[in-house]
This record gives C-alpha cells, sequence and structure tokens, in this order.
C-alpha cells in the first residue's frame, strides 16, 4: 500500500532546472533546515546537521496553481549573500520557476530592499509589497517576519488565486526569540505546510570550505521524509542511512498540518510495528541508529507535547525521567503572591505528577498581565543528538490569559509563575489547584526548623535551594539529608555577587540566575544560559555541599563558576578565541572569592604554575603565533592573571567598568576594534603602556591604539621581557 502510494506520487524533479548555472551558495549567518514531506516537494540545496545527516536549506513545492520555495535563512535575499558565489543566479532561477517562466511575470518583495534591487537590475518588474493590502502580483518574495491576521487573510488570499511564494528565515531564531511557542506557531509554517514544505527547528552547516554550501551535491533519497518513511518501513534501509531516515521524519513531523494526508498515515504505521514503551535510560538510550524506536518515541512526544490538557496522560519514560510522584502524595491547593521584583521563572514549591491536570486561577486583571504556568525544569531539548537519555522534550509552558486556565505535562515537573521582563505588580495572586508539594527553601523566608521536619522530605522528585540571586535544582534525593540549606544558598549567593562585582552590574538581580541539573543536556557537561544546565553524575550532591562548593579542593566548582561566567561574558571586550576565555577570568575571580584560591591553587588542572610557564614558554619559542593563542583557551587566560599578577583584580574590574561609561557609538564590533579596545582599556587601568604587552603575546592592536597611550609606561611582565630583551639582542 505504502509503495502503491508512492509510485502514484511521482515525486517531482525541479532541480536541474533550478540550479542551472549554480554550483555555490552562500551561507548568511546560520541557516536552519527545511523539512520536505509533501507528494509534491523536493530538496534543492542541502546542508549538514552533524557531520553524516543532510538537510535542505532550499526546497520548493507546489500546490495547485502556486509554487513554492523555502529558503533557510532571511540572509539569501541580501546584498552580502546576493553576490557571493552563484547565490544571485539561484534567487533569479528560483524567481524565474515560481513564475512559471512568464515573460513579465509582476514580482512582490516585502521589506528587501536588497533583493528588489537586485532582480530590478536582472530586468524584472519589481515593486514593494503592502501587506496590509491584497496583493496583486505572480511571485512574492519576503523574510518571515510577525503576520497579523488581516496579513494572514492577504497571504492566503494571494496563494488562493495563484500567487507563488519565495520565503526564507532560520525558525531557531524564531524559537529563541518565541521561548513559549512551537515551530508549527511559525508564522509562515501554516502557508508552507499546505504544500509540503516547513521551515525546521536546528542549524545547518555548509558543504565546502568557508562555510558555504555546494549546489552540485546530490540530496540523499531519505532527505525526504516520504521517502525516508517507505524505507524505514520496507526493512530496505541500509545502517549508514538509518540516522538521515529518522532525522528528516522528526523534522517533518514536527510541523505537519493536523489533516496531512500522505506521511501521517505512514507514521501511524511506524508507531504500530514498535512493541511495548519506548523508554530511554542512561543504560538504555535511544540511539541514531534505532530509526524506528526513536521515530516511535519521537511521535509520543511530540503529541504529549501538543495535546490538549483534558487529553493528556502519563508518558511511560516519565517514571525513569524526570521521575515518579508517589500515587499517595497529597495533591494540595496553594495560592501564590508575587513579589513584584522578579521576572522569569518563580518557583512555587509544586511539582506536577506526570499526566494530572493543574488548574490556575486568577483575576481577570492578572490574565491580561501576560504570565505563563510552566511544568518542567529541564528546558534543554535533545532532538539534534545521537542518543536520548531521557525523552528528547519534557517541559509544557501554558499562557494565562484567563481567569481559569487547565494545564498538564505528560512528564511532569516543577511548576513556575513565568513572569514576562516587563514583570507583574507586588501582590498578584495565583491559585494553583492540583499539585504535589516539593521541597523548597527560600533563604531569609523559609523555617530551618521547618525546613529540617517536613519541608526535605515532601514527595516530589526534585527540590530547589533559592538564595538571593541564584536558585538551584537537584534531585529530591539530594537534600533529603541537608541540615543547613542557608549554607548551600550562601555560597551561590558570594559567586553570583562576585560576578556581578567584576562585571560592574548590580548584585541584585531581576531575573536570578538558575542552575538545573538533568539526566542529559543539549550540549557538553555543562551549559550557560537560563538556566545554566548540567548533565546528572554527581552533579546535584555537589552542588548542594557546602563544604565542597566552599572549598573547591580539587577544583571541583570549576564548572559551575566557568558557567556562570559565560552568563557575564560581554561581547564588547570578547573577541575571537577568547569566548572560553573571559568567561574563566569570571571562574578565576570566583574561586578566589568563594574558596579564597589564587588561580594556581587547584583551581584548574591546566591552571597549575608550572602547567602555564611550560605552555608559555612553547608559545614563545613558536614566535607567539597569533592563530595557537586563539586555539587554546588556558594559553590565553594565561596573559589575563599575568595582568592581575601584577596590578590585581582592581585593573580587570576597572577596564570593564569602563564600557558601561562607553557612549553606543564608540563600542568596539569588529575584533579588531574588540582587541584595540580592550588594549586600550587596560592601559588606562593599570596606568601603564599595554601595547607592547599585547604585541609581546602575539595579539594584534593597530598602531592607532598603541599610539592612544603612547604617553603611559611601558609595561612587560618578567617572563616576556626575558625573550624580549633576547629578540633585541
Amino acid at each position: 500500500m505504502i509503495l502503491s502510494l508512492l509510485a502514484v506520487l511521482a515525486l517531482p524533479t525541479w532541480r536541474a532546472e533550478i540550479l542551472e548555472g549554480v554550483r555555490t551558495v552562500a551561507s548568511p549567518g546560520i541557516p536552519g533546515p527545511v523539512a520536505v514531506f509533501g507528494a509534491k516537494a523536493e530538496p534543492i540545496v542541502v546542508g549538514l546537521e552533524g557531520s553524516n545527516v543532510q538537510a535542505a536549506v532550499v526546497a520548493v513545492a507546489e500546490r495547485g496553481r502556486s509554487r513554492y520555495a523555502a529558503l533557510g535563512h532571511e540572509g539569501y535575499f541580501g546584498q552580502g549573500a546576493l553576490a557571493v558565489g552563484d547565490t544571485g543566479r539561484l534567487i533569479e532561477n528560483l524567481v524565474r520557476w515560481a513564475a512559471r517562466n512568464r515573460s513579465g511575470a509582476r514580482v512582490l518583495t516585502a521589506g528587501l530592499p536588497d533583493v528588489n534591487r537586485f532582480l530590478a537590475s536582472r530586468g524584472w518588474s519589481v515593486q514593494e509589497a503592502d501587506l496590509d493590502q491584497p496583493l496583486s502580483g505572480d511571485v512574492l518574495v519576503m523574510a518571515v517576519r510577525k503576520l497579523d491576521p488581516r496579513q494572514r487573510k492577504n497571504l492566503r488570499r494571494f496563494l488562493r488565486e495563484g500567487g507563488s511564494l519565495i520565503a526564507g528565515g532560520p525558525a531557531w531564531g524564531f524559537l529563541q526569540l518565541n521561548p513559549n511557542l512551537r515551530i508549527s506557531d511559525h508564522p509562515i509554517n501554516p502557508f508552507l505546510a499546505e504544500a509540503g514544505l516547513a521551515l525546521a527547528d536546528g542549524m545547518t552547516q555548509g558543504t565546502l570550505p568557508g562555510g558555504l554550501y555546494d549546489a552540485t551535491l546530490e540530496p540523499l533519497p531519505e532527505v525526504h521524509a516520504l521517502k525516508a518513511a517507505e524505507e524505514l518501513l520496507s526493512d530496505r534501509l541500509a545502517p549508514d542511512r538509518r540516522a538521515q531516515a529518522a532525522a528528516s521524519i522528526l523534522q517533518a513531523a514536527a510541523c505537519l498540518p493536523e489533516r496531512e494526508a500522505n506521511l501521517r498515515p505512514m507514521l501511524a504505521r511506524i508507531r504500530s510495528t514498535v512493541r511495548g514503551a519506548v523508554v530511554p535510560s542512561a543504560s538504555e538510550p535511544v540511539r541514531a541508529d534505532q530509526p524506528l524506536r526513536r521515530v516511535a518515541l519521537a511521535l509520543e512526544v511530540q503529541e504529549a507535547m501538543t495535546l490538549p490538557p483534558e487529553r493528556v496522560k502519563p508518558h511511560p519514560a516519565a517514571a525513569v525521567f524526570p521521575g515518579a510522584v508517589p500515587a499517595d502524595a497529597p495533591r494540595v491547593s496553594r495560592t501564590i503572591e508575587l513579589e513584584g521584583r522578579h521576572a522569569g521563572w518563580i518557583s512555587t514549591g509544586l511539582y506536577a505528577a506526570p499526566g494530572e491536570k493543574l488548574t490556575v486561577e486568577v483575576s481577570p486583571q492578572t490574565a491580561g498581565l501576560g504570565l505563563s504556568l510552566r511544568i518542567g525544569c529541564h528546558s534543554d531539548t535533545l532532538w539534534h543528538l545521537d542518543r536520548w537519555e531521557r525523552a528528547p522534550e519534557v517541559t509544557r509552558v501554558f499562557p494565562i490569559s484567563q481567569p481559569k486556565t487547565v494545564a498538564a505535562n505528560a512528564f511532569g515537573g516543577l511548576v513556575y509563575v513565568v513572569v514576562p521582563d516587563r514583570g507583574a505588580p507586588a501582590g498578584t495572586k495565583l491559585t494553583v489547584r492540583g499539585a504535589v508539594e516539593a521541597p523548597l527553601y527560600v533563604k531569609g523566608k523559609t523555617s530551618l526548623q521547618e525546613w529540617r521536619e517536613r519541608i526535605r522530605k515532601l514527595p516530589a522528585p526534585w527540590a530547589e535551594l533559592q538564595a538571593e540571586n541564584m536558585i538551584v535544582t537537584v534531585h529530591a534525593s539530594a537534600v533529603r539529608n541537608l541540615e543547613d540549606p542557608d549554607a548551600v544558598c550562601q555560597v551561590y549567593d558570594d559567586a553570583s555577587d562576585a560576578q556581578a562585582d567584576l562585571a560592574g552590574i548590580p548584585r541584585a538581580r531581576r531575573v536570578p540566575e538558575r542552575f538545573v541539573v538533568d539526566q542529559q543536556i543539549s550540549a557538553g557537561w555543562m551549559h550557560s544560559g537560563y538556566p545554566i544546565m548540567a548533565y546528572t553524575v554527581g552533579i546535584s550532591e555537589l552542588s548542594v555541599d557546602s563544604k565542597r562548593l566552599r572549598e573547591a579542593p580539587h577544583g571541583e566548582t570549576w564548572g559551575h563558576w566557568h558557567e556562570l561566567g559565560h552568563n557575564h561574558q560581554s561581547d564588547l571586550w570578547t573577541f575571537e578565541g577568547t569566548v572560553e576565555v573571559t568567561n574563566n577570568v569570571f571562574t578565576l575571580y570566583t574561586m578566589e572569592r568563594v574558596s579564597g584560591k589564587k588561580w594556581w591553587q587547584s583551581t584548574h588542572p591546566a591552571m597549575a604554575r608550572e602547567e602555564t610557564a611550560k605552555r608559555l614558554g612553547s608559545y614563545l619559542e613558536a614566535g607567539a603565533p597569533f592563530e595557537r593563542w586563539k586555539s587554546d583557551p588556558f594559553l590565553a587566560l594565561t596573559m589575563y592573571v599575568q595582568v592581575v599578577d601584577a596590578f590585581g583584580w582592581d585593573a580587570i574590574r576597572e577596564a570593564i567598568a569602563s564600557y558601561h561609561k562607553m557612549p553606543p557609538s564608540e563600542r568596539p564590533r569588529t575584533d579588531d576594534q574588540k582587541r584595540d579596545a580592550w588594549m586600550r582599556a587596560l592601559s588606562r587601568a593599570t596606568g601603564r603602556n599595554m601595547g607592547p604587552f599585547f604585541r609581546a603575546w602575539g595579539v594584534p592592536v593597530s598602531d592607532e591604539a598603541v599610539q592612544a597611550v603612547a604617553n603611559l609606561p611601558e609595561w612587560l611582565p618578567a617572563e616576556l621581557r626575558t625573550k624580549s630583551a633576547e629578540a633585541g639582542g
């Protein structure tokens, strides 16, 4: 049945026509993938997701009289990309194809002056489109922004009347700007999806040096989700294509219209072929080479994340992670009163059991404040990873836009009120019903006696310690015997205060930092952000052990303060090669403030004095090559600690503080400008000319920047003076 369906569908072959004269295509920014799943849809240009999975970055489709093209970035319509390789030719070919080669075709562009001028220079009839008015033309070229109801109506009418659409934009950017929305909420996807295309989540890489895309690279058949599903069901799929098939299917499944008729039946068959529940764990992960299990679990998760709360059931994997709630644990009601000081996630000390409904009751006035209810703190998604040790998505967010809101999550999780950046008035109240109590200690508010006698024993599987400016989320088992939560909170307050002081910002945070332990995270062992996320192995216990946090006998807290340092970085003084360096300046400062350790005292094995001396000597012997400096974070960090050794932390603090006083017009933008600005800032903070210091290290600075501090006495540390003297001799 599936084979006969695909035979009838006869997937199109427009690629040769569209790529005539096109060999290389630009990579503006980081293009996202385009999901391809329509019966009349085709991938045109592909990039890579990871090392061996292809994803379309340009794809086309046809529906009725209309043709559609989707590109993974709106930068393809900009002057910079149009001039790179054959990108301009590709855009013109897409317009010609979308216009069905009609002479005199009328092209509309929406807010894209560069592509407007480019097409006009190539002889096309081009005019600016007003999306607020009915559209009259043959082809509309647009970047993907917000569309209000009137604009959606005008676009739908344009397509219904036979107009064609060329649209671009990275879906990952939309999701970053709209963290409470899903990919199916993307404003252009409902239009593209009707033709079997969608802008999908994720990021692609080029296939040529310099990040360019090789347009001659043939897309694998399984880039098309229909073909991938066919191969998967037929059991003919070669082992090296399994990850490709699963990736293409998952991209498409997240974007499918509810009544899509071709791929959905195949997905239902895939789910039916997998017997029993798919429950990933650290010991039995779901791997990329298990496409049926992977797709089955993904479909279940995607459904669980979109079902109305009344239809949500517990997912079997929830018992493994985030964890089960005892059946006899009392379900409670609690009224939450907001203090008005903070935005972001507000902890409630409540936990939603997997699949169980909560209700939130608020006043009509509160319903208009833009608040949300979040269930779950493990906000990392794992869709892009080759192995899943837990379900790839486990949190849900519900807008509180009515006096009564019902919410549920198949995986359960800690319950938060999410306050937007603009805040909410002090005294705002919300009543949550149907949750289980979770251990929550709030510094300065929670009674230590109540903590010891009752709160730390509460039945939820996750617990939180809330300091003044940082909140830590760990397995509840890690706090069952915790006697002194205040001491733990004080360590985190000391750390966040230290980093605020070095960054030159107020200690009090409108949005307190968050640190969350997870079974598996989206990248690395820990990563920065909101929240800071940490891989689970042993971290819960360390994160609530005040003695180990404070003393850090073997530098165990390096990861904690390293990621917190990332959250305090500024790109004004972070240039190429220092992303993993300037954050560690904060790490070292925090280790000194919190643990009393100088930078060479067991903070990190790579920062032992003998190691830094050996690394520096080898670097100078090689002639101080800047490329090597940029590729070795601990080598580069040594340059910063030389300043600390000579002038103390005040020099770094004052240099960073100077950026806060810098008028916007004077702020550095390019790497060259950033290196110059940092050299000048350090020179003024130390009262020394740092130009020779930077140049001895091989870090380029301009003659103009050095001249600006030439009135100050030159400075070199002893290690560099020796080498400088040898070079001069």
